[in-house]
């Protein structure tokens, strides 16, 4: 019983179920903030419209902030840029960080972005904050704390996705296919009891401030006609060319300013970002914050072909460059409304009108499934937050095309790319060896009865084969499905930056060693 209190029912349900319900509360508040200080963005700029002379006034105090934010971000790197590629680096164990430092300065730096009203989202910093404040949670036990902090980090940032996106199913599959990319019951589990918790909290708070608890609003479609599914074909071709041509794009400005603007400081990046944001924004308020009031128009049909396609164009590129600049915000829904913005764009050129409200849902969906790499995440999203549930043939469809042609272009996924920047900036300059290493599970160890999908080991941590005590051979364990036993003997190839380190790692799961001895592989 102390083995599946300690194993299962603490780090499964009790933790993960405290980790949702203080991600929930203080996600809701954050969302609540944003929600006002847009409104405050657009008394900014109704203000700088009115009276122009202000404008030199506020490019001089952009100018002290980015120099006051490009001194804490080269201390505290981690709170530039998207949160979900950065929470994806630490659930995993790449990337080390302080919890409390990470979430406080990237909600201010987040609100910040929203009164400059920078092209950024609120999802990623949500996910951001959430895994920080789970993995303060996780410090609760202390003697578990290496082997619970994964699976609590992973509850508190699908607790987070659920509650800034307004959804449930998303938030577990966001956990399962995009932070970790595999199916395991215990994250899972995890995972679902965070959301749950979290999306109860959020519901419970939205009711008492009459606010609402949706991404958007009930969305109604027309009936599809038969020549609808043929027209899908070629508009799934284009969103998936697009979401290659988005991504290349990023890769070659992220090398631009690792190469030839190296010497560029990190507080001349940011101060030109917000610099072309109050400049462009002032002439075209479309491109201004993530996009959910330009979804919400495009919805209505508010905008001209010109507005569209003026917004695409300068939303791609400003993305873009702001994205790798330092400044914080994330890219989930202005990755939404780029492909909100290419599916109105392909309505109006085609002049399918009596089907606008589908398409732009079509090109977010796919848009996101490609460019992100997560097609199935892609589809819930969909039809929890799209009310695309009775559609969900034409999402599937024109998701799985694109995410196809992607593939077929050899695209690199946009998380991926943005954190192996990361990864490489941290890591570059430092030595690693890499290792062969046999330990021995303990019988009252953490890894005891489970299968070997459940223990989230770091990132660089690779289990080879386990030998049972009873045998004299080992076995590969190529699906995950091995059951941990004590006395049995696992195989590990590890990349290490230092050796006490994934020594402590390593006993956090399988118990104390005796000898820990390795054979160095690489050096």
């Amino acid at each position: 019983m102390r083995r599946k209190f300690y194993g299962l029912i603490l780090p499964g349900f009790i933790l993960s179920f405290l980790a949702g319900v203080v991600v929930g509360f203080v996600i809701f508040f954050f969302k609540l903030a944003i929600d006002y200080i847009l409104k405050l963005n657009n008394l900014i700029y109704h203000f700088l419209n009115n009276y122009i002379y202000f404008i030199p006034v506020t490019i001089i105090i952009l100018l002290m902030v980015s120099i006051m934010q490009g001194k804490i971000v080269k201390k505290i790197p981690i709170v530039k840029g998207g949160g979900i590629p950065t929470s994806e680096g630490i659930v995993r164990g790449s990337i080390n960080f302080n919890p409390l430092l990470s979430g406080i300065f990237t909600a201010i730096f987040s609100f910040l972005s929203y009164i400059i009203g920078m092209p950024l989202g609120s999802e990623g910093p949500s996910v951001a904050i959430g895994t920080s404040l789970s993995r303060m949670v996780s410090k609760i036990c202390p003697s578990y704390d290496e082997a619970y902090k994964g699976y609590i980090m992973t509850s508190g940032a699908a607790a987070a996705f659920a509650v800034a996106t307004g959804t449930i199913i998303s938030g577990v599959i966001f956990a399962l296919e995009e932070i970790h990319r595999r199916f395991s019951p215990m994250i899972i589990l995890v995972s679902f009891q965070a959301v749950i918790a979290g999306s109860i909290v959020a519901k419970l708070l939205s009711n008492f401030f009459g606010v609402s608890y949706k991404m958007f609003n009930l969305i109604s479609y027309n009936d599809l006609e038969i020549y609808h599914y043929l027209i899908f074909i070629p508009f799934s071709i284009i969103i998936g060319i697009l979401a290659w041509s988005f991504n290349h794009l990023v890769k070659y400005v992220e090398r631009l300013l690792d190469t030839k603007m190296k010497k560029v400081k990190t507080w001349q990046k940011i101060f030109v970002a917000y610099l072309c944001v109050i400049i462009v924004g002032l002439f075209l308020p479309t491109i201004l914050n993530g996009g959910h009031a330009l979804i919400d128009g495009l919805f209505e049909n508010k905008y001209s072909i010109i507005i569209i396609l003026l917004t695409f164009i300068l939303k791609i590129i400003m993305l873009v460059y702001i994205s790798q600049s330092g400044v914080t915000g994330g890219m989930y829904i202005p990755i939404l409304t780029i492909g909100a913005l290419a599916g109105a764009l392909f309505v109006k050129i085609f002049k399918l009108d009596d089907s606008l409200v589908l398409f732009i849902c079509l090109g977010m969906s796919a848009f996101m499934g490609t460019a992100i790499g997560c097609p199935l995440s892609a589809l819930v999203f969909a039809c929890e937050a799209l009310s695309g549930i009775d559609h969900i043939l034409a999402f599937a469809i024109v998701i799985i095309v694109s995410y196809f042609i992607g593939r077929l272009l050899n695209i690199s996924h946009l998380y991926d790319i943005v954190l192996e920047r990361k990864l490489h900036n941290d890591y570059a300059k430092k030595d690693f060896m890499v290792i062969q290493t046999s330990v021995i599970v303990s019988e009252k160890s953490f890894a005891v009865g489970k299968q070997t999908r459940d223990l989230l080991f770091n990132a660089n941590v690779i289990l080879t084969q386990i030998r049972r005590s009873d045998k004299d051979y080992a076995k590969m364990d190529n699906f995950g499905d091995k059951i941990i036993k004590p006395g049995d003997e696992i195989t590990f190839i590890i990349q290490t930056y230092n050796i006490c380190d994934t020594k402590t790692h390593l006993e956090a799961f399988v118990g104390k060693q005796k000898d820990f001895s390795y054979d160095i592989l690489q050096q």
